[in-house]
């Protein structure tokens, strides 16, 4: 497993900074694979766990993440204006997320020549555990 925490998200203009990265070996890990991991963001961030697979036919695990700040409040009743406001506000944010993903190889990958495969490399943003290589076809 690795973890990253990013300073702000993905958007089609912004490609926000790691704030942390580091991978499950930096985890104090219970006997029965749990473990906890907390964090207050200092501003507005995005969390990315990977999941990184060496042996496929191992079992995989499961993660519960939780907001300790709303801890033993309950979410405010359903309504037809918030549901109609959580769609709207989903809509939004998946017609964002595509143009993101659209804009992502124009960042890192277009500007290499074509037919070309980058030596693998440390990934950027502290993945200490990870190599990365790119190509452009």
């Amino acid at each position: 497993m690795s973890f990253q925490l990013l300073g702000g998200e993905y958007t089609d203009d912004n490609v926000p900074d790691s704030e942390t990265a580091f991978d499950d070996r930096k985890l104090d890990i219970a006997a029965d694979g749990t473990f906890e991991w907390r964090f207050t963001p200092a501003t507005p961030s995005q969390l990315v766990i990977r999941e990184v697979y060496n042996d496929w036919a191992a079992q995989r695990g499961s993660f519960a993440i939780a907001r300790t700040d709303t801890a033993g409040t309950a979410p405010a009743p359903l309504t037809k204006e918030l549901i109609e406001k959580r769609y709207a506000t989903a809509g939004k944010q998946l017609v964002q997320r595509v143009k993101t993903w659209l804009q992502f190889p124009k960042w890192f990958y277009d500007n290499l020549p074509v037919n070309t495969l980058t030596a693998p490399r440390l990934t950027p943003g502290g993945l200490a555990t990870q190599d990365s290589s790119v190509g452009h076809y």
